[in-house]
């Protein structure tokens, strides 16, 4: 609702000022109504980024279980099984006196 020269000139002062308030409190709604949009928006948003962050920990949880299994039941035995090998080829030197 605007207002213009033909409302201004032919409507009486009390009109024009019922006219002026409508346009004013319109404004003001339109400005409190796009900030509350904007407010919850903005919770969807960070509510959105929660959820990604929380998957993302649970991705980098899932992965570090696993390289954790992988150490424990892959690499350490291996290693282990070397220097057993190692510590009885040293022995066999020993007591064969090489």
């Amino acid at each position: 609702m605007s207002l213009n020269q033909q409302q201004v000139f032919f409507n009486p002062p009390e009109k024009i000022r019922e006219i002026l308030i409508m346009k004013v409190t319109e404004i003001t709604q339109n400005r409190a109504a796009k900030k509350i949009q904007a407010w919850f928006r903005s919770k969807l948003r960070r509510e959105e980024f929660r959820r990604l962050v929380i998957r993302e920990v649970k991705a980098i949880r899932r992965v570090q279980a696993w390289w954790k299994f992988y150490k424990a039941h892959k690499l350490i035995p291996r290693r282990v099984h070397r220097v057993q090998v190692k510590c009885a080829m040293l022995i066999t030197r020993v007591m064969k006196g090489y």
